[in-house]
């Protein structure tokens, strides 16, 4: 089920739509949660089975870039 607050990001593409806004509330809460999960020790050099890339390059491009700098 897609995400009804979140921008809308097709991988295959690499289009971002704009049904969503990524208002500064949304950026803040988003930047908070990615800050818990760092500091509770997530590895963006993980590689998910089937996947050939790490989360780190995989999220580099698309909304949720600006989080995982």
């Amino acid at each position: 089920m897609p995400s009804k607050f979140c921008l809308s990001y097709r991988w295959q593409t690499g289009e971002t739509l704009d049904d969503r806004l990524l208002t500064p509330e949304l950026e803040a809460d988003l930047s908070r949660i990615f800050t818990l999960l760092f500091a509770q020790g997530a590895d963006l050099d993980y590689v998910r089975p089937g996947f050939d890339q790490t989360i780190r390059e995989r999220c580099a491009v698309g909304p949720i870039a600006q989080f995982i700098k």
